[in-house]
């Protein structure tokens, strides 16, 4: 669950900012797919451009087609809806880019918050044990020269 969290979070965040500057600087939604079908690089991005494809030969728009994907967060629909009604769907996209950027960073500062105190309680447990196996030999040793 964490990791699929943070996984959502960001292939959301990738997208939203790849699709905000492909709008910005005018490149139509099929243009936007054949990059994505020709470059060799990244799987998710060929599956991503192919479920696009698919979904624009269907008739549907771009929001119902992620919304069908389901690996982004549900809250980009919305986002995608409101820009291409106000038809500044890369302003929109910038936006929330900007927003999922910031969740990221909150909810690995909370990750942060629980895993330093179970780390540093591990280090301090390892230091005492070593510090016990150094010890414990010499106290043995001073208890047989008496």
């Amino acid at each position: 669950p964490i990791l699929s969290k943070i996984f959502k979070l960001y292939k959301t965040y990738r997208i939203t900012s790849e699709f905000s500057l492909f709008y910005k600087n005018g490149i139509n939604l099929q243009k936007i797919v054949d990059i994505y079908t020709h470059q060799s690089d990244d799987v998710f991005l060929k599956y991503l451009a192919n479920e696009i494809k698919i979904g624009t030969q269907k008739g549907y728009n771009l929001s119902e087609i992620l919304t069908r994907v389901s690996c982004f967060e549900k809250e980009l629909t919305s986002f995608i809806k409101e820009g291409e009604k106000k038809g500044r769907l890369d302003i929109e996209l910038k936006l929330y880019s900007e927003m999922i950027l910031s969740k990221i960073e909150k909810y690995l500062q909370f990750l942060i918050k629980f895993i330093q105190p179970c780390i540093f309680t591990l280090l301090a447990f390892f230091i005492v044990s070593l510090y016990l196996v150094i010890m414990l030999p010499m106290f043995d040793l001073m208890q047989t020269i008496k």
